[in-house]
């Protein structure tokens, strides 16, 4: 899976993908790339590309609202805003286990709290 768009992100992964294997493209990069065509055809790999942004937003936004995807378990780390600093080391740090840092005003600390 590449999600980058980045021209020499996807030619990397055409060339290390196993033989018959699947190349997917999510990212979103310039209008034209050059990609090893060849390693793609005598390899027997698949490219596939899905545009991200077609249609994700409504349905994602009624699946938060309805409760059935719950963000706030995404939240790994909390900060208020006068411990930012440590916020990002933290988001930084691969040891921390850090999916997503939140830096929070003193309001949102509040409603969290509620």
């Amino acid at each position: 899976m590449e999600c980058t768009g980045v021209e020499s992100s996807i030619a990397s992964a055409i060339q290390s993908v196993k033989f018959g294997g699947k190349v997917f493209v999510v990212g979103v990069g310039k209008d034209e790339v050059k990609i090893p065509f060849m390693r793609l055809s005598t390899r027997e790999i698949d490219l596939q590309f899905q545009y991200r942004y077609s249609n994700t937003w409504p349905r994602a936004i009624r699946l938060v609202k309805n409760g059935v995807i719950d963000l706030k378990k995404l939240v790994t780390h909390r900060f208020a805003l006068e411990d930012a600093v440590e916020a990002f080391k933290t988001s930084a740090d691969p040891k921390t286990g850090a999916i997503k840092v939140q830096i929070q005003s003193y309001e949102e600390d509040e409603k969290s709290r509620l």
